[in-house]
């Protein structure tokens, strides 16, 4: 379209003059009366037009805010704006986001969960929560039952500690503590525990580091699933210095044993074997060889004639505390096999109520299995056995413990373990005639006349002036205690590892060593630590 201006009905010359190209303006979007509707469509790169969303077309080309208002007024915009319009849509649920600190708090309770107590407990510490802090948003927006804790667990937080117990460990040296499960019903497992220094913590870290499953049970299925865990932790396993396991066959053995078989690969590769399996076999050892007839029965029924009756416990228990003026009974506890010297709990508890125990089996005599208590409790020769087993199984029991500590001071556990064995072997060899109790002869040095504990030399006593025992009878109770003593010093030497030396070298660390080192100690700990000199 061309328009003529007054310059040319006056004689000037004819101007042709174009409408003005206008721009799609951003403030059209936030606009009242187009906002609902308006959109920027792109004609050609760099080039918008207003475009209507419901009626699906351009408005204006040229972008004329005049055409936006026409366009509303349009019968066909009004029909197509009736039919989207939220008025008429059903409202759905808004699904509300998570926030971040619900997600943090339901990693930490799955932590608490998988460190403490069973993954089931989720189910209702959940509800508890919600319950108690009832004014939180956090609290009030964790959803978290068994199903999602197990797959925390399972999918973050292990993976992170895996991680991070990798990059710990990085390429340094380190020892492993290996067991199998002993429930046959399931598959074999292989428990595996690695010692290492932490880079990050600067100390001696012992962490779990995977229950693997074995494909076999014999010792090339146990060197198989160790080096696949190895391998899943970027470990080397010519890095491992040391093996600690319990004194099964199957990993001590000889020839065909996994430390001797991993000792091919890793030349200076050290074995030590668990103490405290060691301990605890010679004590049962020590019972057997001590008691006398009917001994095993003596515990045994003594146990199951408690356990198996509530109403026999509360006889006995009204009995005590009349004895003892209202005072609880301690528990009668079996002698368990797979409890470490739980042997010493059931015959220091028996010891303690001797007198209570024996008289609620007098006055039970009618039934058959408490008179034949009722006739051991009545034999003071049994007491007197009593009185010399508790105070030696009290000192395996102690160094059991010892070396069941998690924070020990390994400077200390040889130290112990040479006095314990020192204890028993001087009870029968003369004094002065040995210097190390781990290599004297003890048969070549016994005592004619040994003093075997002061509860027992006291009822030995007290039953000769009752003439409650004959000479030929204390002859044989005395030469059962010393054979026992000689046989439980000569087991625990020959059941405690060969290289049990190992445990003497971390001595010459300890305070009181330290400063007193000699030529020898002084290069030992020079080639440890692969230095020149001492300061």
């Amino acid at each position: 379209m061309f328009e003529i201006s007054v310059a040319n009905l006056m004689g000037f010359p004819l101007q042709i003059r174009k409408n003005m190209q206008h721009k799609f303006r951003n403030e059209w979007l936030q606009d009242i009366q187009c906002k609902d509707w308006i959109v920027r469509k792109e004609t050609s790169p760099g080039e918008f037009v207003a475009s209507c969303k419901f009626c699906m077309c351009v408005v204006s080309k040229n972008n004329k805010y005049s055409d936006l208002k026409n366009h509303i007024e349009t019968k066909k915009h009004k029909k197509r704006q009736n039919i989207c319009s939220p008025m008429r849509q059903k409202t759905l649920p808004v699904m509300k986001k998570s926030i971040e600190k619900t997600k943090v708090c339901e990693a930490y309770i799955s932590l608490f969960i998988a460190e403490h107590t069973s993954i089931a407990t989720v189910d209702h510490l959940g509800q508890m929560m919600k319950k108690a802090v009832n004014d939180s948003d956090t609290i009030k927006d964790i959803h978290l039952h068994r199903t999602k804790c197990s797959n925390i667990i399972k999918n973050t937080l292990s993976p992170h500690f895996q991680e991070t117990l990798k990059n710990d460990i990085g390429t340094g040296k380190f020892s492993l503590l290996l067991d199998e499960s002993t429930d046959i019903s399931i598959s074999k497992y292989l428990g595996i525990v690695i010692i290492y220094y932490s880079s990050a913590l600067k100390k001696i870290i012992t962490t779990f580091l995977k229950l693997a499953e074995l494909s076999s049970c014999d010792a090339n299925g146990i060197i198989s699933a160790l080096k696949n865990t190895l391998t899943e932790f970027n470990l080397n396993y010519k890095n491992i210095l040391g093996l600690g396991t319990d004194n099964a066959s199957v990993v001590t053995g000889v020839n065909e044993g996994v430390y001797q078989k991993l000792k091919r690969e890793i030349l200076g590769l050290v074995l030590i074997r668990c103490v405290c399996v060691c301990v605890s076999f010679n004590s049962t050892s020590y019972m057997k060889s001590c008691r006398r007839k009917y001994a095993k029965e003596f515990r045994l029924h003594n146990f199951s004639n408690f356990s198996q009756s509530p109403g026999r416990r509360g006889d006995y228990k009204t009995l005590y505390k009349l004895i003892n003026d209202n005072h609880e009974p301690a528990k009668i506890v079996q002698a368990c096999q797979t409890r470490w010297l739980s042997i010493h709990s059931a015959a220091d508890r028996i010891l303690n109520q001797w007198v209570e125990l024996k008289t609620h089996f007098d006055i039970n005599r009618h039934e058959y299995v408490a008179e034949m208590l009722f006739n051991m409790y009545s034999d003071e020769i049994n007491l007197a056995l009593f009185l010399f087993l508790c105070p030696f199984l009290n000192e395996l029991q102690r160094v059991n413990k010892a070396f069941e500590a998690q924070n020990a001071d390994p400077c200390k556990l040889f130290q112990d373990l040479t006095t314990l064995i020192g204890f028993f072997v001087s009870k029968v060899v003369l004094q002065r005639t040995y210097t190390d109790p781990l290599t004297v002869d003890v048969e070549n040095y016994l005592d004619p006349n040994p003093y075997l504990g002061s509860g027992f030399e006291l009822k030995i006593i007290e039953l000769k002036e009752k003439k409650a025992i004959t000479e030929q009878q204390e002859k044989e109770l005395r030469e059962r205690c010393i054979k026992c003593l000689i046989k439980l010093a000569h087991e625990l030497r020959s059941r405690l590892p060969d290289n049990v030396q190992i445990l003497q070298k971390p001595n010459l660390l300890a305070c009181q060593n330290v400063l007193k080192l000699n030529e020898t100690k002084a290069n030992f700990l020079k080639n440890c630590f692969e230095v020149t000199a001492i300061l």
